[in-house]
Parts: structure tokens; sequence; C-alpha cells
């Protein structure tokens, strides 16, 4: 009996100290709380980051306002760009932050961040693959005109923009113009033309720019003097035309512009085909690591 009395005792005596110790309850206020402004607000300033309330958003066609809509409604904090946590929320291919391979391939400038342009660029890939674009955003997306999810034939100027933009900047810029110059074996004044259709300064060659250019390929090029002679690689006759300087050798971004024309799909695996085959790990393909592994008999 005296062990129950003491037990009981001693709960007792713990409530009434927890209970000492507990804030007392603020007083109920009659006046309503003031409301709170919805984000985006004139005079509003930048709060913390909203937490991702997991609205789904999609999109079958890519349209530069719509990317920027899209990539707005998934930055959480609003400081223009979306680091690794509000990316993986966003973007449901990237999966769990804590493996950051997805994020890292679509972080170009490895500055930790997904600007819009990083983030527009996977947008137009994957629609560009034929599959659907989707996010999850912090704020609900205005509906879709049907108009937009209607795919519009490209335009031969944008079809040229995707086969020749390798950066994905919307533009040709002076080093990609010379590329094209000499696959296509155009006069290289042709190329300095090019250049010059840069109106703005913007240090590439838009879309609404291009037109003259290809006025110009349609008129004919004689004032411009013969064509380029391509460099005689002494690669194997199936992978010559690869071989774009001539110099026996396949590096990265002729691989790329190689697969490009395949399918342009097909770019996106040189940064991974490249190193398995590469054995000597110099950074480029030589004939002997090229398949058949043989070399052209010179002439």
């Amino acid at each position: 009996m005296m062990q129950w009395w003491t037990g009981l005792g001693v709960t007792v005596f713990a409530t009434a100290i927890a209970a000492a110790q507990t804030p007392p309850a603020p007083a109920r206020s009659t006046t309503p709380p003031a409301p709170v402004a919805p984000p985006g607000q004139a005079g509003q300033q930048p709060g913390p980051r909203a937490a991702n309330s997991g609205e789904p958003s999609s999109a079958d066609v890519h349209t530069e306002s719509r990317s920027r809509e899209m990539f707005t409604a998934c930055d959480g904090d609003g400081d223009d760009r979306l680091d690794l946590f509000e990316a993986c929320e966003a973007i449901e291919t990237l999966g769990d932050p804590r493996d950051g391979a997805g994020f890292r391939r679509l972080d170009l400038d490895r500055d930790g961040f997904l600007t819009w342009p990083e983030f527009d660029r996977h947008f137009r890939g994957v629609v560009d693959r034929g599959l659907t674009f989707r996010v999850r955003t912090c704020r609900k997306l205005a509906a879709q005109p049907q108009d937009l999810r209607e795919a519009a034939p490209l335009t031969r100027v944008q079809k040229f923009l995707r086969l020749h933009d390798q950066n994905g900047d919307g533009g040709l810029d002076p080093d990609e113009i010379d590329q094209f110059v000499r696959q296509a074996r155009l006069p290289p004044a042709i190329g300095t033309h090019a250049r010059g259709l840069d109106h703005d300064g913007s240090g590439r060659v838009e879309e609404t720019e291009l037109a003259p250019l290809f006025d110009l390929l349609r008129g004919g090029l004689a004032q411009f003097g013969p064509p380029a002679e391509p460099p005689r690689s002494p690669l194997p006759p199936a992978f010559a035309p690869m071989d774009e300087d001539g110099n026996g050798e396949i590096d990265l971004p002729e691989l790329t512009r190689a697969l490009r024309r395949i399918d342009p799909a097909l770019a996106r695996w040189a940064a991974a085909l490249l190193p398995r085959l590469d054995r000597d790990r110099n950074g480029r393909l030589g004939a002997a690591e090229l398949p058949g592994g043989a070399v052209a008999p010179q002439r």
C-alpha cells in the first residue's frame, strides 16, 4: 500500500511541474487576421520559399511563353533559378535529390542551379522526342489554349535551327555558322555574310534574322566564289565525313553533329558514347578505335 501511494505521489508531483512549465495560452483576439496577399502581387516582397504543392502541369508543344510560365511556377523562392531541391520537386524525371546525376545533366554551366535557358532546353528536348513534358509546380498555371496543344508544322527556318543550333540558345553563334559553312561546303564568304545578320548584337543569328540567308542560298552563290574544298580525311570512307577538319580523328563536337544529322534525338548520347570507344583516353576517336579499325589508303 505504501508503495502504491508513493508512486501516485510521484506521478502527481511530475504532472504539477509539467503544468507549471507550460506557457499560458494566448488571449483570444477579437480582431480578424489581416488577409495575406497572394504571391506575385505588386508591392509584395519575396518571402521564404514556398513549398511545392505538387500541382501537375504538362505540355506537348513547346512555346517560349509557356516554358517561361512553367519555370516561374516551379521557382518556389522567386530567385529566377531552381536549386537542386526545387528542380527535383518540379521535374519528375530527376527523382531523389540525393542522387544528383539527373540534375547535373541539366545544369550545363555547373553552377548548382537550373536557369530558365537550361530548363527551356530540357523542355524542348523532351517535346522534340515526341514526349510530354511534365512538371509539378508551386502555383497553378493558366489553362493552355487548345490551339497551342496542336503542334504546328515547323517552318524551314525552325528546322534549320534545330539541326544546327548545338547549344540550344535559339540562334546560331559564330562557331555554329562556321560549322554549317564547312559541312555544306559553302564559300567562306557566306559565313561572313551570315554573321553580319546579327542585327540586334545578341551574339547569335536568331530565327527572325535568318530569312536573308535562306533567300541567298536559294538565289545562288556565284558572287561568293567557289565552294570550299573539304579536307581529306585519312579515316575509312564510312567515317571520313565525320572528320570535318581532316585531322584523322573525331572529337566530341564532330561526333555530336554526326549523330544529330542522323536523328536530333541521338545527339545527347555522344558524350556517353565517346568515352566507351576512346581506348587511349585522349578525348578523340582515331581510326583504330572505330569499327573496322583500318585506315583508308592514302592517295
